[in-house]
């Protein structure tokens, strides 16, 4: 009696899996959502260093470094950035920060479609602030 095993079935089973566990982690790297969050971390500075800075979105204070550097983490949205940072001797300089897109939300377009790009949007992780930012303090005269 001869007994034949069926190799190819198994083996295009395994690589239908293989394939599978490989493009879904392909797709989860591409989605901003997973890779970098809905927050982020952004490191405060001023020249000269020491400076108290407030940053404020929609007019609202979100976030106070009181001595430069500082780092603070806030929630991505689409607004901008403002900064105002503030040391004696010195006069108040404001600093800007545009929200910009994250590059992970078109790798999710490529290769996890919209849904994926639909979900990086409506929950912000599409946007994205630089993440360092550093305002140039000015002298004050002494008007003598």
């Amino acid at each position: 009696m001869i007994v034949e095993r069926n190799y190819t079935s198994t083996v295009l089973t395994f690589s239908a899996l293989y394939v599978a566990v490989v493009f879904a982690g392909i797709v989860a790297l591409g989605c901003a959502t997973i890779v970098s969050g809905k927050s982020q971390t952004i490191t405060i500075n001023s020249n000269p260093q020491g400076a108290r800075c407030e940053v404020t979105r929609g007019g609202r204070i979100i976030a106070v470094v009181d001595k430069t550097p500082g780092s603070i983490y806030i929630e991505k949205t689409k607004e901008d950035l403002n900064i105002t940072c503030k040391k004696e001797g010195y006069e108040d300089s404001q600093g800007f920060a545009e929200s910009g897109t994250d590059t992970a939300l078109f790798g999710n377009l490529i290769i996890g479609g919209l849904i994926g790009a639909g979900v990086d949007w409506a929950s912000g992780a599409h946007n994205k602030y630089p993440e360092y930012i550093t305002v140039n303090l000015v002298p004050k005269h002494s008007g003598k």
